[in-house]
Formats: structure tokens, C-alpha cells, sequence
């Protein structure tokens, strides 16, 4: 009986895959699409910069932030000069981490910069697995916390072909 319902859970988060197969399957990929740029081009930082200085209308931004798009040395240069401007260690911050500590500093906002320095923002980290997300993890044999369910589900179709 728990083989037919894990089975079924498992052809049920397919077929969501499959039939979102033309949607972004990533962050990225939708900032790309609300920024009107090519998904790749840019860091995750610099696509919400570009979507900030479009709402606000700063043609000057917009302007500067696509001029640099695909010129990254990697996958997380935009973070690192994000990280550096901020003075703080590359790589240590998550881009959404990097963008809160941003605006909070604008913002003059102590205690959200201090939240953010000291990690307490990601107190539970690791609890974060919902149980049908936690439940296709372990079919697949991983740890459910180092993906997301889209990479989860991309992973069984690769899996089931």
C-alpha cells in the first residue's frame, strides 16, 4: 500500500513538471522575465536592480545595468562586487541576502543589517522540507534541503527516461 501511494506521489509530481515544462523553473529565470531580459545574462542582484531602476524610472540605471549583462565571469560576479561594495565576504550571502542588506543600509535600518550579518536570519534552515517535497527527496535517494522541487522533480523525469 505505501509503494502505490509513494508511486502515485511521485507520478503526481511528474506530471507537474510536465505541465509546467514552458514555465520558469527557477528564481532566475522569472526575475529574467519581469526584468525583459534574456534568463543567464544576469545575476540575480543585478536583475533586481534593473527591475528597481525600471519602476522607478531611472533610464540611467536601467542603461549601466544592461550594458554589463553577460559580461559575468561567473556565475555569482554580480553577488561577489554586490558583497564587496557592501564590505562584506564574498560568497557568504545569498543574493536575496545581499539585496535585504542593501536596502537596509538605505534604509538605515541597524536591525535589519544586523539580523542579516550575524545568520540569525537563517535559524531553521534546515527544516525548511515540506513533507511531499521531504517524501520525493527520499524516493530519490538526496537531501531535500539542497534542492528545490522543480530540481527534485527534474530529477526523477531524468531519472524515469
Amino acid at each position: 500500500m505505501s509503494v502505490k501511494l509513494t508511486l502515485s506521489a511521485l507520478v503526481v509530481a511528474l506530471s507537474a513538471g510536465a505541465a509546467l515544462a514552458g514555465v520558469p523553473q527557477n528564481g532566475s529565470d522569472q526575475l529574467s522575465l519581469i526584468a525583459g531580459v534574456e534568463p543567464g545574462t544576469l545575476s540575480n542582484t543585478e536583475l533586481n536592480r534593473l527591475i528597481e531602476a525600471k519602476r522607478d524610472n531611472d533610464a540611467r540605471e536601467v542603461a549601466f545595468i544592461l550594458s554589463k549583462a553577460g559580461q559575468r565571469s561567473g556565475p555569482v560576479a554580480g553577488d561577489a562586487q554586490t558583497a564587496a561594495l557592501l564590505g562584506v565576504e564574498a560568497g557568504r550571502f545569498t543574493a536575496a541576502e545581499l539585496q535585504i542588506l542593501t536596502e537596509a543600509r538605505r534604509n538605515d535600518d541597524a536591525q535589519t543589517v544586523a539580523w542579516i550579518l550575524s545568520g540569525d536570519n537563517r535559524q531553521g534552515e534546515a527544516e525548511t522540507a515540506s513533507v511531499g517535497k521531504a517524501q520525493l527527496a527520499a524516493i530519490l535517494g538526496v537531501d531535500a534541503n539542497q534542492y528545490s522541487l522543480a530540481e527534485l522533480t527534474a530529477i526523477a523525469a531524468a531519472r524515469n527516461d
